[in-house]
């Protein structure tokens, strides 16, 4: 009876650190997960793309906030 029992708790240790290793790559790369695509929207607290049109990275989520745009713009 004790072989069963440390059996089980070795198997439950052995799952746990798998799981725990296996998703702790997902938690660091939900890092990289940003909302925003440049640094003036990062800048207006997570807004969004569509309150600002201070460069061309309004593009992606505004395509028509490029017409309030002077000059031509490289990102």
């Amino acid at each position: 009876m004790k072989s069963l029992c440390s059996f089980t708790i070795k198997t439950f240790v052995l799952v746990t650190v798998f799981i725990l290793f296996t998703a702790s790559g997902s938690a660091l790369g939900a890092g990289f997960a940003l909302i925003e695509q440049g640094v003036s929207g990062l800048g207006n607290a997570y807004a969004g793309g569509a309150a600002s049109d201070e460069d061309a990275t309004t593009v992606f989520f505004n395509p028509d906030g490029l017409t309030r745009l002077d000059g031509q713009q490289f990102i």
